[in-house]
Order: C-alpha cells, then structure tokens, then sequence
C-alpha cells in the first residue's frame, strides 16, 4: 500500500455500464508490441465500447459477463503481462471501483480502435461475496 497503490472498491450501482464511460487500467505489461516488460507501473484511461467487441474478431464475448474497452485511437492501450490487472471507475464523489480485469485484446497492442476485453467484476460479485464470508 502507497500513495499510488491502494485498496479498491467492489462495484455497486455507482458502477454503471455506459457507453464511452471513462475507465482507467494499469499494469506492468509491455508498452509496445513485442517490447520489454514496464519496469515501472503505467495506467491509461479507456472508454467502455459497448459491443463493439463482437467486431471484431472476439465472437465469444459476452456483454453481461464482459466489459469492451479502448481507445478510437493508436496510442495507448493494455498489452501482454498486463492480464489480471484492474479496470477502474471514479465515482463522481471521488471513489475508486473495480469495475473489470484485464482480459484479453488484440495481439499487437495500441491497435487503433481494436479494444480489449475485461472481466466484468460485477457479474461475479455474488461468488466473491460468498468467498469473502467464508475467509
């Protein structure tokens, strides 16, 4: 725990599902196609897409149990080693939400608006909640 690494909330209603929603990862993935490993933690922000990830390529996804998320524009995105990291909601009051987990994407990371796919947090809070009151 530090100035920049800290507990994070579980989603509830303030974590909506909208479209264009701005939503922020991080990690310590690649920063390139093929690049190194960041030595230092990054963090981007992204805009939820709806199904948009039906588009392309990703025929498996599932909107009720998956989030679509990128950016219209090549320059920032997650990337491999980035998986199992949080996609993050601030509430209008300031507070932190785990609204996803890195997923999957496109294998040359940055693709112009070929977003990546994120565990949808919310749809598996009735079994973290079980395994929370079982600890």
């Amino acid at each position: 725990i530090s100035d920049t690494v800290n507990f994070i909330c579980l989603p509830g209603s303030e974590v909506g599902t909208a479209v264009n929603q701005t939503v922020w990862v991080s990690g310590w993935g690649r920063t390139a196609h093929l690049g190194d490993q960041s030595p230092i933690l990054k963090q981007t922000w992204l805009h939820t897409m709806g199904n948009r990830c039906n588009t392309y390529g990703t025929a498996s996804f599932n909107q009720e149990k998956q989030i679509c998320a990128g950016r219209y524009t090549k320059d920032s995105s997650t990337c491999q080693g980035d998986s199992g990291g949080p996609l993050m909601f601030e509430s209008s009051n300031g507070q932190w939400f785990i609204n996803g987990v890195v997923s999957y994407g496109s294998t040359t990371c940055g693709t112009e608006g070929n977003p990546g796919v994120y565990t949808r947090v919310k749809y598996y809070l009735p079994w973290i909640e079980s395994k929370l009151k079982a600890a």
